[in-house]
């Protein structure tokens, strides 16, 4: 364990992006964190245009997107990382309707996304739907087009575990 206790990483990677999993992997190991990921019933393309047109097509809907498996008791954790892609410029529904049913029930939440050149503010939109824990600052962004080595990302993170409060 680390200075962070018992940890959790929540992740929604739809398409596998190795940098993301790169980092997913790095928070995993270095705290010590069991990882789960949010999928939904029915599964997203990988490729991102895919995605794009089957996400337009079900917000348009008014559907909800169904989880395949709720959420985790959070009850045995210090502290939860949650990851994400940022999608249309801000969280992605299936991670609001995950949150709506995660109950935090006091462990510390720090948030780490994937952006595009314009995010308004995801983690804010992130923090704002963590219910009953405590919301660690500051978020962890990295752009998509970033191409980062392992060691700078370690580096990156490192950095971030120095400033989380």
């Amino acid at each position: 364990e680390t200075s962070f206790g018992k940890t959790l990483v929540i992740v929604f990677n739809p398409t596998g992006g190795k940098t993301f999993e790169s980092i997913v992997g790095q928070i995993a190991s270095t705290t010590g964190a069991e990882i789960f990921r949010i999928e939904p019933v029915v599964p997203y393309p990988t490729a991102p245009d895919e995605i794009e047109t089957v996400e337009k097509a079900r917000i348009k809907s008014g559907a909800p997107p169904e989880l395949k498996t709720p959420p985790p008791d959070l009850s045995g954790y210090d502290t939860v990382f949650i990851g994400t892609p940022a999608w249309f410029g801000d969280r992605p529904d299936i991670v609001a309707s995950f949150l709506a049913e995660a109950d935090f029930k006091g462990a510390n939440a720090a948030i780490f996304a994937s952006t595009g050149p314009k995010h308004k503010n995801i983690v804010k939109s992130i923090s704002s739907l963590v219910r009953n824990g405590q919301v660690m600052k500051p978020g962890f962004l990295i752009r998509r087009t970033d191409k980062l080595s392992e060691e700078n990302i370690a580096k990156k993170l490192d950095a971030w575990f120095k400033k989380l409060k």
